[in-house]
Protein backbone atom coordinates (compact mmCIF):
# COMPACT_ATOMS: atom_id res chain seq x y z
CA UNK A 1 0.00 0.00 0.00
CA UNK A 2 1.19 3.50 -1.31
CA UNK A 3 1.24 6.05 1.52
CA UNK A 4 0.16 9.65 0.63
CA UNK A 5 3.89 11.12 -1.20
CA UNK A 6 3.72 8.06 -2.89
CA UNK A 7 0.23 8.72 -4.38
CA UNK A 8 1.46 11.76 -5.31
CA UNK A 9 4.42 10.54 -6.99
CA UNK A 10 2.63 8.38 -9.85
CA UNK A 11 3.31 10.05 -12.95
CA UNK A 12 0.61 11.84 -15.45
CA UNK A 13 0.44 9.95 -18.79
CA UNK A 14 2.61 13.17 -20.46
CA UNK A 15 5.24 12.54 -17.49
CA UNK A 16 5.40 16.87 -17.13
CA UNK A 17 3.19 16.52 -13.73
CA UNK A 18 6.31 16.08 -11.26
CA UNK A 19 10.15 15.69 -11.03
CA UNK A 20 11.43 14.15 -8.11
CA UNK A 21 15.37 13.60 -8.26
CA UNK A 22 16.87 10.17 -6.58
CA UNK A 23 13.48 8.57 -7.82
CA UNK A 24 15.24 5.12 -7.55
CA UNK A 25 15.60 5.64 -3.82
CA UNK A 26 11.59 5.69 -3.55
CA UNK A 27 11.43 2.68 -5.82
CA UNK A 28 13.55 0.56 -3.95
CA UNK A 29 11.73 1.73 -0.92
CA UNK A 30 8.78 0.56 -2.68
CA UNK A 31 9.89 -2.96 -3.50
CA UNK A 32 11.12 -3.30 0.09
CA UNK A 33 7.79 -2.28 1.25
CA UNK A 34 6.01 -4.97 -0.82
CA UNK A 35 8.62 -7.29 0.41
CA UNK A 36 8.82 -6.74 3.76
CA UNK A 37 5.25 -5.50 3.94
CA UNK A 38 6.61 -2.55 6.85
CA UNK A 39 8.03 0.54 5.80
CA UNK A 40 7.61 2.88 8.77
CA UNK A 41 8.59 1.05 11.37
CA UNK A 42 10.67 2.29 14.61
CA UNK A 43 12.95 4.50 13.70
CA UNK A 44 15.71 1.88 14.92
CA UNK A 45 14.46 -1.74 13.38
CA UNK A 46 17.73 -2.87 11.75
CA UNK A 47 16.12 -3.89 8.60
CA UNK A 48 14.75 -0.14 8.06
CA UNK A 49 18.40 1.50 9.17
CA UNK A 50 19.56 -0.83 6.71
CA UNK A 51 17.47 -0.49 4.16
CA UNK A 52 18.12 3.61 4.06
CA UNK A 53 21.99 2.96 4.13
CA UNK A 54 21.74 1.13 1.03
CA UNK A 55 19.36 4.55 -0.39
CA UNK A 56 21.91 6.62 1.17
CA UNK A 57 24.90 4.67 -0.89
CA UNK A 58 22.66 4.28 -3.77
CA UNK A 59 22.40 8.24 -3.75
CA UNK A 60 25.88 8.32 -4.00
CA UNK A 61 26.59 9.02 0.01
CA UNK A 62 29.81 7.54 1.08
CA UNK A 63 29.70 8.01 4.83
CA UNK A 64 27.53 7.51 7.76
CA UNK A 65 26.72 11.06 8.14
CA UNK A 66 25.78 11.12 4.47
CA UNK A 67 21.97 9.61 5.90
CA UNK A 68 21.16 12.89 6.99
CA UNK A 69 19.96 13.84 3.10
CA UNK A 70 17.68 11.19 3.52
CA UNK A 71 15.93 13.06 6.66
CA UNK A 72 15.26 16.16 5.24
CA UNK A 73 12.68 13.94 3.10
CA UNK A 74 10.79 12.57 5.56
CA UNK A 75 7.66 12.06 3.13
CA UNK A 76 9.46 9.92 1.11
CA UNK A 77 11.17 7.88 3.77
CA UNK A 78 9.61 8.20 6.86
CA UNK A 79 11.44 8.37 10.28
CA UNK A 80 15.80 8.09 9.47
CA UNK A 81 18.05 7.29 11.91
CA UNK A 82 20.70 9.31 13.03
CA UNK A 83 24.33 8.89 11.55
CA UNK A 84 25.41 7.49 14.63
CA UNK A 85 22.81 4.92 14.67
CA UNK A 86 23.54 3.76 11.61
CA UNK A 87 27.71 3.56 12.51
CA UNK A 88 26.19 1.17 15.70
CA UNK A 89 23.86 -0.83 13.53
CA UNK A 90 27.02 -1.47 10.92
CA UNK A 91 29.00 -2.06 13.65
CA UNK A 92 27.00 -4.32 15.26
CA UNK A 93 26.79 -6.80 12.04
CA UNK A 94 29.87 -6.56 10.98
CA UNK A 95 31.62 -10.42 11.06
CA UNK A 96 32.68 -12.12 13.90
CA UNK A 97 36.18 -13.34 13.78
CA UNK A 98 35.66 -17.34 14.49
CA UNK A 99 39.08 -18.59 14.26
CA UNK A 100 42.79 -17.65 13.52
CA UNK A 101 46.36 -18.90 13.19
CA UNK A 102 49.49 -17.82 13.44
CA UNK A 103 51.70 -18.94 10.83
CA UNK A 104 55.67 -18.21 10.54
CA UNK A 105 56.94 -15.26 8.64
CA UNK A 106 58.36 -17.01 5.59
CA UNK A 107 54.94 -19.03 5.39
CA UNK A 108 53.79 -18.40 1.47
CA UNK A 109 51.07 -16.15 0.89
CA UNK A 110 48.45 -18.94 -0.87
CA UNK A 111 49.05 -21.69 0.97
CA UNK A 112 45.84 -23.30 0.67
CA UNK A 113 46.05 -25.83 3.34
CA UNK A 114 46.57 -23.07 6.10
CA UNK A 115 43.60 -21.33 4.56
CA UNK A 116 41.11 -24.57 4.79
CA UNK A 117 42.43 -24.97 8.29
CA UNK A 118 41.14 -22.23 9.75
CA UNK A 119 38.10 -22.20 7.92
CA UNK A 120 37.86 -26.33 9.15
CA UNK A 121 38.28 -24.81 12.65
CA UNK A 122 36.08 -21.18 12.49
CA UNK A 123 33.36 -24.09 11.14
CA UNK A 124 34.14 -25.96 14.31
CA UNK A 125 33.25 -22.82 16.12
CA UNK A 126 29.28 -22.27 15.14
CA UNK A 127 26.63 -23.41 16.72
CA UNK A 128 25.28 -27.29 15.22
CA UNK A 129 22.48 -26.01 13.33
CA UNK A 130 24.46 -23.52 11.68
CA UNK A 131 27.48 -26.06 11.18
CA UNK A 132 25.52 -28.59 9.73
CA UNK A 133 26.56 -29.53 6.28
CA UNK A 134 29.83 -27.39 5.91
CA UNK A 135 32.03 -29.62 6.68
CA UNK A 136 34.21 -31.03 4.35
CA UNK A 137 32.55 -33.62 1.95
CA UNK A 138 28.96 -33.27 3.70
CA UNK A 139 26.09 -33.09 1.76
CA UNK A 140 23.77 -30.14 1.31
CA UNK A 141 20.87 -31.50 2.51
CA UNK A 142 21.35 -30.64 5.73
CA UNK A 143 22.48 -26.98 5.17
CA UNK A 144 19.74 -24.62 7.51
CA UNK A 145 22.26 -21.37 6.82
CA UNK A 146 24.48 -20.20 4.33
CA UNK A 147 28.07 -19.38 5.52
CA UNK A 148 30.60 -17.15 3.53
CA UNK A 149 34.00 -16.62 4.05
CA UNK A 150 35.95 -13.36 3.55
CA UNK A 151 39.16 -13.54 2.23
CA UNK A 152 41.78 -11.05 0.65
CA UNK A 153 43.07 -11.93 -2.81
CA UNK A 154 45.59 -14.35 -1.65
CA UNK A 155 43.12 -17.06 -0.89
CA UNK A 156 41.85 -16.14 -4.02
CA UNK A 157 43.26 -19.36 -5.24
CA UNK A 158 41.48 -22.61 -7.06
CA UNK A 159 42.37 -24.73 -4.09
CA UNK A 160 40.46 -22.55 -1.86
CA UNK A 161 37.65 -22.01 -3.82
CA UNK A 162 37.18 -26.03 -4.41
CA UNK A 163 37.99 -25.99 -1.05
CA UNK A 164 34.93 -23.67 0.11
CA UNK A 165 32.74 -25.46 -2.64
CA UNK A 166 33.26 -29.00 -1.03
CA UNK A 167 32.03 -27.57 2.33
CA UNK A 168 28.90 -25.79 1.08
CA UNK A 169 30.31 -22.25 1.85
CA UNK A 170 30.37 -19.68 -0.25
CA UNK A 171 33.35 -16.83 -0.63
CA UNK A 172 33.87 -13.13 -1.02
CA UNK A 173 37.54 -11.50 -1.97
CA UNK A 174 36.88 -8.07 -1.69
CA UNK A 175 37.19 -5.33 -4.49
CA UNK A 176 40.72 -4.16 -3.84
CA UNK A 177 41.79 -1.05 -5.79
CA UNK A 178 44.61 -1.56 -7.82
CA UNK A 179 45.45 2.00 -8.15
CA UNK A 180 45.07 3.20 -4.56
CA UNK A 181 47.78 5.74 -3.90
CA UNK A 182 49.27 5.95 -7.38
Amino acid sequence: MLNAAEHRLSPTPDCTRWVVSLIGSVLARLCRQRFRGRVNALPHDRGVVLTHAMLMLAAGGAACSDIEFLASQPRLFGPVASDSTLYRTIRNITPTVLWAKLRPGNAGANTVTDHLTVVDAAIEQLPAQIAAGHHHGDDVGPVERGVQVRIDSAGCTHGFVHGCRARNIGFAVPNIDLHAGA
